[in-house]
């Protein structure tokens, strides 16, 4: 093929058209590429934080030395099966993002007996 400089300007403008295309499909190419990787990234299954009745009242004891989420209200929504559990061997463990779910859920404002009598 003949040196980008010593071809006619027809000749440029097809070189230089073709060069721009294979740009653009490298850039969507590598595009494709990043979308994939960050969906993957998101899909990703994350190993959920388990601990034992004791492990998840010492947690909510480290976050907030005067919390009133004790290890025997733990053990009380872990029996009756408000939040989940698996059993390993002799141990229960839980989930701390099934507990803080399970907080999430049950924290709420609701109508004191006054408002509702209104």
């Amino acid at each position: 093929m003949k040196n980008e400089e010593n071809l006619s300007p027809k000749e440029q403008i097809a070189y230089y058209t073709t060069k721009l295309a294979h740009a653009q499909q490298a850039l969507k190419d590598l595009s494709n590429v990043v979308n994939y990787i960050e969906t993957e990234n998101n899909n990703e299954h994350k190993v959920k934080r388990m601990r034992t009745l004791s492990g998840l009242a010492a947690h909510y004891k480290a976050l907030d030395k005067d919390t009133a989420i004790t290890q025997h209200f733990l053990r009380q929504k872990v029996l009756s099966g408000e939040i989940p559990s698996i059993m390993a061997g002799n141990k229960r463990l839980i989930a701390i993002e099934d507990v803080d779910d399970f907080l999430t859920r049950k924290t709420h404002v609701g109508n004191t007996k006054q408002e509702s009598q209104q």
